[in-house]
């Protein structure tokens, strides 16, 4: 099945505290891991300054010999190390040639095109994941498929992975359906240290007809 992404905006939001952080970046041009030909947008999260100058380092360096250079970021961070964090991060993507807007707007799921990516952080996210499928599904008119990827290797990124997808029926049922899938290092470009980190991505496929599907990925890191 052939796919294409749709110029969107990007608005991540991380909720791990009680502050908001998000950041709203314009897609310029989808960009293409070298293991695939669909097109992908690349993002990382750095949810804990603690470990800042390590963590990014090493995602760098990760994204770099994946992507060839060709980077987008969205980056969350903390809300009390925010100052800090914009100016340092600023910094460095400069030097890679990297534009990074940071703001701090609330997520509504009216919000959402195709192509949007939306974090969510912790557990206390799922009412608002099933708010998101829902609208989701009704203004595209769409079935609307929901993933959780978990177990990171993070000296290659993502090793294996389990996911659960959920699927608006006809009826406006929400049924969960388990199954599993490998995912190679450079497949999904975001890396979480010490926290969750929830994405909803709304990908349009091109087929016999037009489909929407809504990709949330769950990342957990290794105790």
């Amino acid at each position: 099945m052939s796919s294409d992404w749709v110029d969107a905006k990007i608005i991540a939001v991380s909720d791990c505290d009680s502050s908001h952080v998000a950041i709203d970046i314009e897609v310029k041009e989808p960009i293409c891991f070298s293991n695939t030909n669909i097109p992908y947008d690349i993002y990382y999260l750095i949810p804990d300054p603690i470990h800042k100058d390590r963590f990014i380092q090493r995602t760098y360096t990760a994204l770099l010999e994946n992507n060839n250079n060709r980077i987008i970021h969205t980056i969350i961070y903390r809300h009390r190390n925010f100052g800090k964090a914009y100016h340092w991060l600023n910094d460095l993507a400069m030097n890679q040639h990297v534009s990074i807007k940071l703001g701090r707007p609330s997520i509504k799921a009216e919000t959402l095109n195709a192509g949007s990516l939306v974090f969510l952080g912790d557990d206390t996210s799922v009412y608002a994941i099933k708010k998101i499928v829902e609208y989701a599904s009704r203004k595209h008119n769409c079935t609307v498929f929901v993933e959780t990827i978990e177990n990171i290797d993070y000296s290659i990124g993502f090793k294996t992975s389990k996911y659960f997808s959920i699927q608006r029926e006809s009826e406006g049922v929400l049924s969960l359906i388990k199954g599993k899938k490998d995912l190679f290092s450079g497949d999904v470009a975001v890396w979480a240290a010490n926290e969750v980190a929830t994405i909803v991505k709304i990908r349009k496929y091109l087929s016999e007809k037009e489909i929407f599907c809504a990709e949330l990925h769950g990342y957990w890191s290794q105790k």
